[in-house]
């Protein structure tokens, strides 16, 4: 159990090649930074949990940290990227 990355043993084990995150935008955003630094280069994360409207803050948010946006998909009122 960790709140974010804060967790050691997420350090640890680090780097991921693939993260799966379930939370809503604010969150997703405020993890961005952490998120990059645990995901292996190549490595692929699942945003998920944002709400449509705030879509395009979270991949603002990531693409200036140089993440790319492959797929979204959206479903029940709920958007999820990759």
């Amino acid at each position: 159990r960790s709140d974010g990355f804060s967790n050691p043993a997420l350090a640890r084990r680090a780097p991921y090649d693939l993260i799966l995150c379930n939370l809503l935008a604010e969150l997703v955003v405020q993890q961005a930074y952490a998120l990059k630094n645990h995901l292996a280069p190549g490595g692929v994360a699942v945003l998920s949990g944002i709400l449509p409207w705030r879509a395009p803050q979270v991949a603002e948010a990531y693409a200036a940290l140089g993440f790319v946006t492959v797929e979204e998909y959206q479903r029940d009122g709920w958007v999820a990227c990759t």
